[in-house]
């Protein structure tokens, strides 16, 4: 590029090192490690004197390594042995559904598939090594194997003369073609199991709200033993729990939360809050921050991620957040926090509605100018339906309560609350 203009600059040489980078094959680039500041990491072995090849402070465990090749070796054997269970099964039902004839030649199809698989491990096993490059040829058999599946069947038909032609695939019939195409592909049918069907089973606990989701969550959490127990215990330590009491308008979910706050003896707190009026270059320190979280009181009140991280005493009292679905969503990008998430609601849309003609009798809610009030009450209504959208697939919300009695809703809040402390 003539067109450019060069820029020159002078370090000294004894102040650079080379980057820890390392290469990543599946993307055809190197990895460098960035440090909190952003700033790349260098070699801290690097010495320009004796300088022998780059090096990195990266430590490795040798029983990690060990651990993790006995897993790689399990889960390999695991496949291979899944897929020629899936070819027997699929056998016996083509024996059972067809000829003796056609079973077997499902049986070929199945062997061959299960020997794909195995070549392509060959190729897993080498990557990275000195054989690499022999593993990828040695692997590259399994693109023969469904060839010479078709020449076995097609000398198996020759010979035996059951399909005599000049030309020897065309020995193979449709249907001998279809068993065996069938039957090669079996070696999937455990692969998609394990990789979409299970994945998707463990991870329905996330996106079941209320006592079903807790009940699962406790099930797999019942689960877990060892080392991984007791390090989720740890980083649940660390963090600071957060009641957040959500819902759609029209619940009475904030005078739920007044009368817990009141009832609990200075065991659940509000969010400290910051008066605008009185103390406007704190709001705009806030939002230059970006640590404004919501405000109230018509914007008077401004209440910042500090506001409710410190508004509680460890181990002595909880911070409690009344809640709608865009501060819920703040909520959950709140770094240091553990939400313990109940969902306030009702039972039926006509509840909906009957709470938001309150809320707009009492004027919590403003009538439009052009003073439509069903139009008011449907607009609404709409946006209860897409928060009741969030509540189900957020997978935050721990506990759900639905108001139709206050002071058993406030029970139930209540009982929820404990599981902070």
């Amino acid at each position: 590029y003539p067109s450019r203009k060069t820029k020159t600059a002078w370090r000294n040489v004894k102040e650079i090192a080379p980057l820890a980078a390392s290469f990543v094959r599946t993307e055809a680039a190197f990895k460098i490690p960035i440090s909190k500041e952003g700033i790349p990491i260098a070699n801290v072995d690097y010495d320009l004197d004796g300088y022998k090849g780059p090096t990195t402070d990266m430590i490795i465990n040798p029983e990690v390594v060990r651990t993790d090749l006995e897993n790689y070796e399990e889960i390999k054997a695991t496949l291979l042995r899944n897929a020629a269970v899936a070819g027997v099964a699929g056998t016996l039902i083509a024996d059972l559904v067809s000829t003796h004839q056609n079973a077997f030649v499902y049986a070929i199809g199945a062997a061959t598939g299960v020997g794909y698989l195995y070549f392509l491990s060959i190729k897993t096993d080498t990557l990275g090594s000195p054989d690499a490059k022999l593993g990828s040829g040695v692997s590259g058999l399994r693109f023969v194997l469904p060839l010479m599946l078709m020449i076995l069947l097609a000398g198996y038909n020759k010979l035996s003369g059951s399909l005599p032609s000049d030309f020897i695939f065309s020995t193979v019939s449709t249907e001998q073609f279809a068993y065996a195409f069938v039957g090669f592909l079996t070696y999937r049918i455990p692969l998609f199991v394990t990789q979409v069907v299970m994945p998707a089973v463990e991870e329905t606990s996330q996106l079941l709200p209320g006592s079903a989701g807790v009940a699962m969550k406790a099930a797999e959490a019942a689960a877990s033993a060892g080392t991984a127990a007791s390090t989720t215990q740890g980083l649940d330590d660390e963090r600071i729990p957060i009641l957040v009491v959500s819902g759609p308008a029209g619940t009475d979910r904030s005078a739920m939360v007044k009368k817990l706050i009141e009832d609990s003896n200075g065991r659940f707190v509000s969010p400290v809050a910051i008066d605008g009026a009185r103390d406007g270059m704190r709001v705009d320190q806030a939002k230059r921050r970006e640590e404004l979280v919501y405000t109230y009181s018509n914007d008077r009140f401004v209440v910042t991620k500090d506001g409710i991280l410190k508004a509680g005493t460890p181990g002595e009292s909880i911070v409690v957040v009344d809640a709608g679905v865009a501060v819920t969503k703040k909520l959950t990008a709140l770094a240091g926090s553990r939400l313990v998430g109940v969902w306030v609601g009702k039972d039926s849309l006509e509840k909906y509605e009957a709470g938001i003609a309150k809320l707009l009798d009492e004027g919590d809610i403003e009538m439009p100018s052009e003073g439509d009030r069903d139009g008011a009450i449907r607009g609404k209504v709409r946006e209860i339906i897409s928060d009741i959208e969030y509540g189900l697939v957020s997978g935050i919300f721990e506990f759900t309560i639905l108001n139709d009695d206050f002071d058993d809703s406030l029970q139930q809040l209540k009982n929820a609350a404990e599981y902070c402390f």
